[in-house]
This record gives C-alpha cells, structure tokens and sequence, in this order.
C-alpha cells in the first residue's frame, strides 16, 4: 500500500505498523553499464535506466497484531512473510526459542554448515560473491528483510533464482518432514521449540566422551534468596517438570505456561556407550543396553507467561527460580539489558572469569579435555538454551566437574550477597538491580589509566533529524541534571 492507503488497510485488517517496499532497484544490471559507456552526466544515465525499468510494487506490511497479519493473508491480498518466520530463529532472548512456524532454521539451512551450502551455489551460478542478508545477519543497508545480496554478470544471476528455489525447495521438504514427525501433519505446526525437536529424537546423539551439566542441576547453597524476585522472572526449575497432558492443569493452577523444556535424557555420553560398542552387536541391541542402564531424569525447566505464574510456582515449593535464566538476563541487548536483575552480578562472565582464566582452570583441575559455557546468546544452543557447562574427559574427569563448578559458583553467590549488602538489600531483598545501581554503591571498577568513556548524547548534533511525533519505542530522554534518588518520585 502507498501512503496514503495505509489508512484504509488499518481498517480492513488491522493496524499497520510498519511497509517497507522493495527498493525500485534491486539490480545494478548491463544497463547501467551500458548507460555509463554512452556518456552524458550522471543524472541523464540514472534516467536512462530508471526509464527501463519498471517500478515494482512488491513489499513488506508489518500488522500491530498476528490477527491483522492473518485477515490480510486469508483475503488473499498477501502471503505470510518467510523472511520474517527464517529470521525469528536469529532473535535473542526468550523470543529465539517461543514460537516458530517451522523448526528449522532456514538461514543456517540455506548457509549450510560452514558455508558450504551457499559456496556451492555461488560456485553453479559462477557468480563473483554472494552473502545472505537482514536482520542480525550483517549490513541491512538496503533492507532488514532476509534477502541474498552480491556480485555477478548477467548470465550467472540467471542462474541464482533457480537455484536458490531449488534449495528452498529441498528445505521446505525437510520441513515438511520434521512437522509430521513433531505432530503437526506436515500441514499446522503449531510452533516449535527446542524441546519438540528433543522430545521427537530430532536432537544428534552427544560425541562419546562428552557430557551436558545445566547450572540449576548444581548445588547453590549460598544462592541469595530474595524475598521478592524481579518481575523479569518468569521461569522456575523442576525435579519433575509437567508431562504435556499436565500443562493445561499447571497453568490453570499457577497461571499460563508458556514453554516446557524437560532436560534431555542423556546428558552424558559416558565409557558405557564405548563399552557397549566395544561388545560388538548391532547399534539398537548397543543403545538399548545404554538406555537400560540409565535413570530418565524429569528435571525441567518452566517458563511462565507471567512473573505471577512463576512465583506461584515458587511459593507453592513446586520450583525454585531458574538459575539459568537469572544468570543469562545479562547477556541480553536492549534496554532489558540494564532493566530489571535479580542479580547485581554477571554470573556468566563470573564463571568463565577475565578472558577465560577462571573456566580455564577448572578444565585443567578435573582433567577435562574441553569445557565451554553454553545457552542462550551464549553459544550454541543445540541441545539447550538454558545455561550449561559442555565439553570432553572420561569418567573420573567429570566427577570432579560437578563439585569443582558448585565450589566456583558458591564464592560467586557470596561475592553477590555482598553485593547486595552494599547495594541497600541486606543480602535478602534486592529489589533488582542496574548497572547504574552498582555505579552508584562503587562497584563499577576505576577506568584503566588514558581510557575515556564519552557518550554519544555528550556530542554537539545541529543536523539531528527532529521528528514531529517520536515512535512509541522511544522512552528514554536525555538531561543536563539528571534526578537524585529523593527527585524520582
């Protein structure tokens, strides 16, 4: 829609939020070239091509709500947006893991592993450079829209749509396949998150030798228990997380339940499973004598809709509040960053300690071969995206794992209750804290000597665009006196 027809689409289907068409040139082709060969100014070459070409009026509408966005598509006026569902899987926080149209993630598809996928198609088309482009993936210069971007001759872009459709193509079919598999009839998924794809065995098998351990499934017992958590807290940690038919019955009694993530069943792939291979017989008689072997945990996480939902939960001594999910609200961007925290400390970065030292240590005390710090923005998220410890030793290695990361986790806890201490808590009731809290207790260490901090609302800026009416996500202003706490109110 134009202009001045988004007014009349407000009122059809829903409000409009945002349209972006499609740049009218999406191809600097031979013809510019050819114009440029021709001579003339810059300005009657532009005309020349622009005469050429037919503007397009494809484009993007972005509704307010999925129930406009639906409208429009069941009126047949447009198609829903596989840019917006192939992004949703490159979004951080919670939103990365909510809910999908599809369970795969088609930028890494299309990518392929180490971008073998996307070379080989550059390399059939014979084509210059190719990159895939949009939201959080590189320059979104020309758009925020999933789209590839590169270089070539005429001829070798004739050859990329086919091509890109018959790759498209085949991930569609995989897509197809893994939806029957998780229950949706290869027709209505009804969003996807990582604990589908565990629960219906698309997870790959842990490497022998490796292991998975998730922060709440240690021992913190000098965790600080604020009286009243923050109300970015949504998310409780179980010893028997709710079985599907029990959802329903959970968010009646609590409130809405969001998401269920049971941990995987093997969490390490220990000498049991080379044992068993070492025997000999087929795979299945080699897992089934593994699985015998192993206790199936029902230790999960919950994530309410509602901060009221998880604390219900709590009250109740249901759960406890999630470790994971306390520790990783700091590694999120935004606003959100510096919002609310149960925490006045980065509990990740505690772990893994200045450039790795502290992480490091621990590996080379238990004897492990590797160790990272996986989960959410941390890393990748296979098998997880709550907070966990993976890598690499044999059994005696990982027995000294557990108790050497709640040795490490316990100082971190007590370092925090001192914290909060200092912060006016009393080491019981933070209200939440913010890095302008901690500035403000001392706790942000000195600059480095000839360093500078120097913000950008410090600088003179007399050609700022001034928009008449701001968007509603501005919220933030910038003062010459900023209030003391006794000015807030």
């Amino acid at each position: 829609p134009a202009k001045d027809e988004v007014e009349e689409w407000s009122s059809v289907f829903g409000e409009v939020e945002e349209v972006f068409r499609l740049p009218l040139a999406t191809k600097a082709s031979s013809k510019t070239s050819l114009a440029a060969e021709k001579g003339g100014s810059k300005e009657d070459q532009a005309k020349e091509v622009e005469e050429e070409d037919e503007p397009t009026q494809q484009g993007y509408v972005l509704f307010k709500k999925h129930s406009g966005a639906k409208a429009c598509v069941d009126a047949n006026i447009g198609a829903w947006s596989e840019s917006e569902r192939a992004l949703s899987w490159q979004r951080g926080g919670h939103q990365a893991d909510r809910r999908h149209a599809y369970p795969e993630n088609v930028v890494s598809c299309i990518i392929g592993k180490q971008g073998v996928d996307i070379n080989e198609l550059r390399q059939a088309c014979g084509l210059r450079r190719i990159v895939l482009r949009g939201e959080t993936c590189g320059d979104t210069t020309y758009s925020k829209r999933l789209h590839v971007s590169g270089e070539g001759d005429d001829d070798a872009l004739a050859k990329l749509r086919p091509g890109l459709e018959k790759r498209l193509a085949q991930i569609h079919t995989e897509i197809r396949a893994h939806v029957a598999k998780l229950g949706g009839g290869g027709q209505d998924p009804p969003g996807f998150s990582s604990a589908m794809a565990q629960e219906a065995g698309l997870l790959p098998a842990l490497p022998p030798w490796s292991f998975i351990l998730h922060v709440d499934q240690l021992k913190m017992p000098r965790r600080p228990r604020p009286g009243d958590a923050v109300e970015t807290d949504r998310e409780v940690f179980v010893q028997r997380a709710p079985a599907k038919d029990e959802v329903e019955e959970w968010s009646s009694v609590f409130g809405e339940v969001e998401e269920v993530f049971r941990l995987p069943l093997a969490t390490k792939a220990s000498s049991k499973t080379s044992l068993a291979a070492e025997k000999g017989g087929s795979k299945e008689d080699q897992a089934k004598e593994v699985e015998e072997e192993d206790e199936p945990t029902q230790q999960g996480y919950v994530l309410f809709k509602k901060h009221s939902g998880a604390k219900a939960c709590v009250d109740a001594n249901i759960g406890a509040w999630s470790e994971s999910e306390r520790a990783l609200s700091w590694q999120r961007g935004g606003h959100q960053a510096d919002r609310r925290h149960a925490y006045p400390e980065n509990v990740v970065s505690c772990i893994i300690g200045k450039q790795g030292v502290d992480i490091n240590e621990l590996r080379q005390a238990c004897g492990l071969r590797r160790i990272v710090l996986r989960g959410e923005t941390c890393g990748d998220t296979t098998y997880s995206k709550r907070l966990h410890v993976s890598g690499e030793g044999d059994d005696d290695a990982l027995a000294k794992l557990r108790p050497g990361l709640e040795k490490r986790l316990a100082q971190i806890h007590t370092e925090i209750r001192a914290h909060v201490a200092k912060l006016g808590g009393g080491g019981q009731d933070p209200p939440g804290f913010s890095s302008a809290m901690a500035q403000e207790a001392g706790l942000l260490p000195a600059l480095p000597p000839w360093s500078f901090i120097l913000h950008v609302d410090q600088l003179k800026m007399p050609r700022r665009p001034r928009p008449g009416d701001a968007v509603e996500t501005d919220r933030e202003v910038f003062v010459q006196r900023a209030p003391a706490k006794d000015e807030v109110e």
